[in-house]
């Protein structure tokens, strides 16, 4: 074979092992960029509430530039219209506020109680068929949390036992605001405006919630998520 001929061989050769080893060195950095994350200033301060999904929901609002005061007046009517008897007006109240087209659920309908509610989402969203999300599998429900989390997006979640009730009281499902991941926990926000986390295994073993906690309106089935898009 010509030397020439080979020399070149060689070195293509030589090109194409280098060009491999620094795209999976890009490849390695990028997910290691991406193993961690937090969304910083959320403001998350309602400890004046006693609702934790209307705290989370206010904390989004003005995460998504709707100023402080016409939260108030959300956290008003809600209280005003009883949501405690009647929480299908979390849904109602989406247009009066402007924010029926930035809703978005997604959740594991499961068990004998599994009801969509799409009649109620229908009514008060802008396409529910964009909106709401039905998870196809449970293995779905961690990696779209994180996603919307990487895209800056804060994460309303219904999960089993109240991380602010000691052991020795009745434990209770709670709403908590998600904020951020890494590779062994989740942080999230919760009343009375604490911020906390539960490693990963933890949250998903509570976040799965037990049959009996629904079927609500808000709380649809498991791996209930609540976020608002731009």
């Amino acid at each position: 074979m010509n030397k020439k001929l080979l020399l070149v061989i060689i070195l293509v050769l030589i090109l194409g092992v280098v060009l491999v080893f620094f795209a999976s060195r890009r490849k390695s950095t990028s997910l290691e960029k991406t193993a961690t994350y937090k969304i910083e200033n959320i403001p998350y301060n309602y400890g004046s509430t006693d609702c934790c999904y209307c705290a989370a929901m206010m904390a989004m609002m003005e995460h998504k530039g709707i100023t402080k005061n016409k939260t108030q007046d959300y956290w008003l009517d809600l209280k005003d219209k009883n949501y405690y008897q009647d929480n299908a007006i979390f849904y109602r109240l989406l247009k009066k506020y402007s924010i029926e087209d930035k809703f978005r659920m997604a959740y594991f309908p499961h068990g004998t109680k599994d009801i969509t509610f799409k009649d109620i989402y229908s009514a008060n969203l802008t396409d529910y068929s964009k909106q709401v999300q039905l998870l196809k599998s449970q293995e779905e429900a961690l990696p779209l949390l994180k996603k919307l989390i990487s895209n800056n997006f804060p994460v309303g979640v219904w999960v089993e036992d109240n991380p602010q009730i000691t052991s020795d009281e009745v434990q209770d499902d709670t709403f908590l605001l998600v904020y951020g991941y890494d590779e062994a926990n989740v942080y999230f926000w919760t009343l009375p405006g604490v911020k906390s986390s539960w490693s990963t295994s933890e949250f998903v073993s509570r976040w799965k919630l037990q049959e009996n906690n629904f079927p609500f309106p808000v709380m649809p089935g498991r791996y209930t998520m609540v976020w608002l898009e731009n």
